[in-house]
């Protein structure tokens, strides 16, 4: 109780605290609170090397609790907000740390991570933990699409735009939780803007200068973005 009061005036002692609780306290809910604690506060004092140390140990010894749920989702949004440029130590982390644990249940976290990320604008993360999640052979049908969605969202300008368009059609829309499908239309309105150049081109007309054509989707995308924020957070514990 005391750590958790000192987390935002004087988070460096709220860690020696929680460090404290997990030396006295091993095995016990006591220690299983305080590393889920630690974690996040690690995390915001800009210590990662001692989030990263505790969330293994979570996952080590409390990956079969009630609350270990609870803990994904909160590991997955501190990891999804790592800088966009440590995308392949993220992954590395990650597959360290959840190591011992399920399979389908790393699985998720790659998920969770790569739509979090694609959503929070990190676009390198989002692809790298999509890709990830496609290396599950566990996956089903549904999680395989979702990790396709985010793996093409977060790379739509970097691949061939029929490889592009045919996977997007592929992904059954009704197979998508609703904030995912928002997500999917808003891709298929980017690739529909970027055809029209090209067809352009076909028949000999030359593509338009200017860009305030792009400016409705863009207005869609930006909220479709903020809708998919609100749902994370209505999701978030």
């Amino acid at each position: 109780a005391v750590a958790q009061l000192q987390q935002t005036n004087k988070p460096a002692e709220a860690l020696k605290r929680l460090a404290q609780v997990m030396l006295v306290a091993p095995g016990t809910l006591l220690e299983e609170a305080a590393l889920r604690m630690g974690v996040l506060l690690a995390e915001e004092t800009g210590d990662q090397e001692t989030a990263d140390r505790y969330a293994r140990q979570y996952f080590d010894r409390f990956s079969a609790s009630a609350y270990a749920g609870n803990f994904r989702a909160r590991f997955a949004a501190v990891y999804a907000a790592r800088p966009a440029e440590t995308g392949d130590a993220v992954i590395a982390t990650i597959a360290d740390a959840t190591a011992t644990i399920p399979r389908l249940e790393q699985l998720g976290i790659y998920l969770a991570v790569g739509r979090r990320a694609l959503v929070g604008g990190n676009l390198t993360l989002a692809a790298k933990a999509a890709a990830k999640a496609l290396t599950y052979d566990e996956a089903r049908e549904g999680e395989r699409q979702r990790a396709l969605l985010y793996e093409i969202a977060s790379t739509l300008t970097q691949r061939d735009f029929a490889e592009v368009t045919a996977t997007l059609e592929a992904i059954d829309p009704d197979a998508l939780h609703p904030a995912d499908r928002e997500l999917r239309n808003a891709a298929m309105d980017v690739l529909n803007e970027m055809r029209k150049p090209l067809v352009a081109g076909v028949v000999g007309t030359e593509a338009p200068q200017e860009t305030d054509t792009l400016s409705p989707i863009l207005a869609r995308g930006a909220a479709i973005l903020e809708a998919v924020r609100d749902d994370l957070k209505k999701a978030a514990p």
